[in-house]
């Protein structure tokens, strides 16, 4: 759905490009570690009671979050894009690829077949590795501020600029929000030696002009983007 409503607004202002949506399959480890402790809250919020009586009924996994309860289900790694032959494909072809949409759909591979698992893939790991297999020179994470922070919303918030790898990995960012997303970029920048950049939605292009955003990188050889 999501994947529909983007292509549909990006040919409302470039009706000339092709653009296609791939509905994208990420496979996963079966014994990755995060199958045995799910920590991903999915799904309405339910009061003790409800959640308990659907946990049996359904075999769920629950939690408390916050005064409520609701499903947990897995968040393990990313580990290969199933689509990416066609996506490099339709790139070739100068299509705009929509994929790997909410994490990309999860599937283990089990003598040689691929089945789908209940999981949910962080967004920016699974994007993280499309990149790497694309062998992109640029990873660029689109969000709702401007720069990383250190200390974000304390009186001693610091933004961060140009930024390699090591330094950026000596401070805390938020889990869930921040973290994943330097993660994410770290990730690529090691593994391919380009750059990752985080900023703001509204800025893209200032974004890889470096005009804007936080940019990572392993070796400083900062050029704009074309």
């Amino acid at each position: 759905m999501i994947g529909y409503l983007i292509e549909q607004g990006i040919q409302k202002v470039m009706p000339e490009k092709r653009c296609t949506t791939i509905l994208t399959q990420i496979e996963v480890d079966a014994m990755d570690p995060a199958f045995a402790e799910p920590t991903k809250y999915i799904g309405p919020v339910y009061d003790e009671q409800q959640a308990q009586h659907l946990a049996q009924q359904h075999g769920w996994q629950i939690k408390q979050d916050g005064q409520y309860w609701r499903r947990v289900v897995p968040s393990p790694l990313p580990k290969r894009i199933v689509e990416i032959d066609s996506i490099q494909t339709l790139l070739n072809r100068d299509h705009i690829v929509i994929c790997c949409g909410g994490g990309g759909a999860p599937v283990v591979r089990e003598q040689g077949r691929l089945h789908g698992v209940e999981a949910v893939i962080d967004k920016d790991f699974a994007a993280a590795v499309l990149a790497k297999q694309l062998a992109a020179d640029h990873f660029v994470i689109l969000t709702d501020g401007e720069n990383v922070c250190v200390d974000w919303g304390k009186p001693t918030e610091r933004p961060l600029f140009e930024i390699s790898a090591d330094e950026i990995e000596q401070y805390q960012f938020a889990e869930g929000s921040m973290k994943p997303k330097v993660e994410a970029c770290v990730q690529f920048a090691r593994a391919t030696s380009g750059i990752g950049h985080i900023g703001d939605l509204h800025k893209a292009m200032e974004i890889t002009t470096y005009q804007s955003g936080t940019h990572i990188y392993v070796e400083k050889s900062l050029e704009p983007s074309v």
